[in-house]
């Protein structure tokens, strides 16, 4: 659904009477005549039958609430490490197991299981932007927040642990 109609925060404010408890992160950058929100999610699926964390990147021209979820060359190579707060993997997604050149706009990582939430669980995310202009836009907006933990790795991908 959200490839053909976007997102905007509204989707968030909805997202508990579908049952999802979650935590989220937003981070906006702009470059190239677009304005990006890489956003973080985690927690609680399906009234606490199910856990995980997504991360999605979407844009706009207009600077306004609602983005597009981007595609073709602005599509990103995203993997997740969902672990429990002692550091144990629960989960593991990679774009690049199941999307065209490996990368998508969204990435997914649910298990139907219940026992976490977004209190106990960890995101540790690997972003892989192409483009070196873009990657070090981001990089240049992570840096100038400090609610967010990040690094860059030797190869290039931005780690974010959330």
């Amino acid at each position: 659904v959200q490839r053909g109609a976007g997102f905007m925060d509204i989707f968030d404010d909805a997202g508990g009477f579908l049952g999802m408890d979650l935590d989220t992160k937003v981070i906006n950058y702009d470059y190239d005549g677009k304005y990006y929100r890489l956003q973080l999610w985690k927690g609680s699926y399906g009234f606490g039958n199910a856990y995980g964390a997504e991360v999605g990147l979407y844009y706009n021209t207009s600077g306004g609430e609602w983005y597009k979820t981007v595609s073709g060359k602005d599509e990103i190579r995203m993997e997740q490490y969902v672990k429990d707060k002692n550091g144990n993997v629960l989960i593991h997604n990679d774009t690049a197991d199941y999307a065209k050149n490996q990368d998508h706009y969204w990435n997914l990582a649910i298990r139907s299981s219940r026992g976490y939430n977004k209190n106990n669980l960890v995101q540790e995310s690997y972003i892989t932007i192409k483009d070196a202009k873009q990657r070090n836009q981001l990089i240049k907006e992570l840096q100038s927040r400090k609610d967010v933990n990040f690094s860059i790795c030797g190869d290039g991908r931005i780690k974010i642990i959330y």
